[in-house]
């Protein structure tokens, strides 16, 4: 029995299984097409199924400032 996905949906699950079932999700709408929104509900839906499982992670980018930088000039 084979059960029709969404197109949102499909394109998620095929993205994923084409990375070895895990990216970062700007990854996913970028390889994708689609909108972040549909990205989104996609995955909420596909997690939702027991098909995905997210992992949030805090990431920590810092951003150097002018202060930064001109202290990085002087040495």
């Amino acid at each position: 029995m084979s059960t029709m996905l969404p197109p949102h949906e499909h394109a998620v699950l095929t993205v994923l299984s084409g990375t070895g079932g895990e990216v970062a999700f700007d990854q996913i709408v970028a390889d994708s097409g689609l909108d972040q929104s549909l990205v989104s509900a996609a995955v909420s839906t596909l997690e939702g199924r027991g098909w995905v499982r997210v992992a949030e992670e805090t990431l920590t980018e810092p951003i150097l400032t002018e202060a930064g930088r001109r202290a990085a000039e002087l040495g």
